[in-house]
């Protein structure tokens, strides 16, 4: 499965209700019509596959404020020409839906969501003379695709629903936690024997003794071995830690 490739898709949903507070702030509203909002949101949604879960999660973001809104007024005659009517004014609805960059394909069902929708509320309003009657159509773009995981290893893959380890092209060698501790462990133990080693005293040789260096005392001092002391210019051994002796 080659997770570097991003998939996407779009899809149309579209909502008709009646809201009387678009009317709000508006003089001289149209008599026997119907006053119509279409607004156009975008939505995306990212969907990638995550090894640490391994499932897909998604992440939706919603614009707060539609990218598209206008206003649209389809005048009626009467009630009882309203279907007639409404049906030639829907073409109007298509108009602004093309203005709005929805796709052709998706007028038919939008369409004929609003036209349902004004005809169930025009009936619940009865004579539709000198009546205005306001609908909102809120159309959602869902834009969805799927992307790799950022977060992706680089020796995992996806493969038949499942994470498997990939070609190690750097040389390097995965753990769990378990060989971790232990690893841990291990180097605990390296570092005090290095510890113990340098600490270790290993006792001179007979031998070595006489190859120690003599010097002058420079100062009165005490003989490092009988705790006697040592005056200055005296002829004493000196040791490799600096201490000397008789």
């Amino acid at each position: 499965m080659d997770l570097s490739s991003t998939r996407t898709s779009s899809q149309y949903h579209c909502c008709v209700f009646l809201n009387n507070v678009i009317l709000n702030g508006i003089e001289n509203r149209p008599m026997n019509a119907f006053f119509i909002q279409i607004t156009v949101r975008n939505m995306t949604s990212l969907h990638y596959l995550s090894h640490q879960t391994n499932q897909w999660v998604l992440h939706c973001n919603l614009n707060e404020d539609p990218h598209f809104s206008k206003n649209l007024i389809l005048s009626m005659s009467n009630f009882n020409n309203m279907l007639c009517d409404f049906s030639t004014n829907i073409n109007e609805v298509a108009m602004v839906l093309t203005e709005a960059a929805i796709p052709a394909s998706e007028h038919p069902h939008i369409m004929a969501k609003v036209t349902s929708t004004a005809m169930s509320v025009a009936r619940q309003f009865g004579n539709l003379e000198d009546k205005t009657i306001p609908l909102i159509v809120d159309i959602t773009k869902s834009h969805f695709e799927i992307i790799s995981d950022p977060f992706q290893s680089n020796f995992e893959e996806y493969v038949n629903n499942q994470w498997a380890a990939a070609a190690d092209s750097d040389g390097f060698e995965e753990f769990d936690d378990n060989e971790e501790e232990e690893y841990g462990i291990n180097d605990d133990v390296t570092r005090l024997s290095i510890e113990e080693e340098e600490h270790t005293n290993s006792p001179a040789t007979e031998a070595s003794i006489p190859a120690l260096e003599k010097v002058n005392s420079s100062e009165n001092g005490e003989c490092t071995i009988c705790l006697g002391g040592m005056a200055v210019n005296e002829v004493v051994t000196r040791m490799p830690c600096n201490h000397k002796f008789h």
